[in-house]
């Protein structure tokens, strides 16, 4: 019986991965993770291999950071992309990923989709489920909520919806503006300033130079800002995804004393209606605070999923309950999914 071997891709074979990916992922996501999984990850040494003999037959990755967990700072790293070829799926391969993973030092962290949300909770992962990601469907036919047979329905969505679209596209913005140069430093203090004792990413200026500056996807990002107050600053990140049918609008992340809903709502007022003049077919957002959820469904972000987040090890159930978890589109890959 051949062994499995898990191997960095620093030591395996460069060619046999590539025919990997190209075999088992879709042509955009393997030409995205053989040209840009390097950047992703931080290094190649946090992408892996599981190999049956010589023959690859699975991959996965980590991505290095690091965690506010309330008052404290936690060494952690997002766990993305298990694939393991149908051919060996059902062997126990995963288990033995699973188990790789969990022995590594640090906090564990990751967005499971629904199946993988339930072997993780066998496995001893904490799955918790108040991030949602919701969408504004400027035009419901062209949007991703309608597709197929659920043309019909878009279009009569699109005739209820329009009133709506019409008065959002006549908001004007009290105290937001697009930051056509923005600084990174004062993002991350911005950021640092204002997070609490929130579980959340550590986002400084070399995060923000990582995650956007040195982005692949750096030219579709746009930058705003709602300066209400020196001290009510809020900060949005959107990016420009254009697909065959037409453009679409992600809010990768918006951060800043969003306990101030007058200015949060001026600024995502300001980002509707210049999508709205960018003739984009629908904008997204993922949230998990409660109460941005409430104000992003009062601005006409009327569809919602829900998107789980997990954890490994356990922790204290009665610390878990004060903390409150902060997740954007800007974590893990979730921006890089197209």
């Amino acid at each position: 019986m051949k062994k499995i071997i898990i191997n960095s891709l620093l030591n395996a074979d460069e060619n046999g991965v590539t025919r990997f990916l190209k075999n088992e992922f879709s042509r955009k996501k393997a030409n995205f993770m053989i040209k840009h999984g390097e950047w992703l990850h931080n290094g190649n040494e946090n992408r892996y291999v599981l190999l049956h003999g010589k023959k690859v037959i699975g991959y996965f990755g980590i991505i290095p950071t690091k965690v506010h967990w309330g008052k404290k700072q936690k060494d952690a790293f997002w766990w993305i992309d298990l694939f393991i070829s149908s051919k060996y799926r059902g062997k126990g391969y995963h288990r033995i990923v699973d188990e790789f993973i969990r022995n590594k030092p640090g906090l564990k962290i990751g967005f499971p989709n629904k199946i993988a949300a339930i072997i993780h909770k066998k496995n001893g992962w904490t799955i918790c489920d108040q991030s949602k990601v919701l969408m504004l469907p400027i035009k419901p036919s062209k949007s991703s909520i309608f597709k197929g047979e659920n043309i019909f329905l878009g279009n009569i969505f699109d005739f209820l919806i329009k009133p709506l679209i019409h008065l959002r596209s006549k908001t004007r913005s009290k105290w937001s503006y697009k930051d056509k140069h923005p600084n990174f430093e004062e993002y991350a203090d911005i950021f640092l300033n204002t997070i609490g004792e929130k579980i959340t990413i550590e986002k400084n200026s070399e995060y923000f130079k990582w995650r956007y500056f040195n982005s692949p996807y750096k030219n579709e990002y746009d930058y705003y800002i709602c300066q209400k107050s020196i001290e009510s600053k809020v900060i949005l990140i959107s990016r420009r995804v254009v697909e065959n049918i037409g453009l679409k609008i992600r809010i990768v992340d918006i951060f800043g004393n969003l306990n101030d809903s007058a200015a949060v709502k001026d600024l995502l007022g300001f980002v509707i209606n210049d999508s709205i003049k960018s003739n984009a077919l629908q904008i997204s957002i993922l949230e998990s605070n409660k109460s941005l959820q409430t104000l992003l469904f009062q601005l006409g972000f009327l569809f919602f999923s829900k998107a789980r987040f997990c954890y490994f090890p356990e922790f204290d159930e009665n610390g878990k309950e004060k903390l409150l978890m902060r997740w954007s589109f800007s974590d893990s890959d979730n921006d890089f999914l197209d």
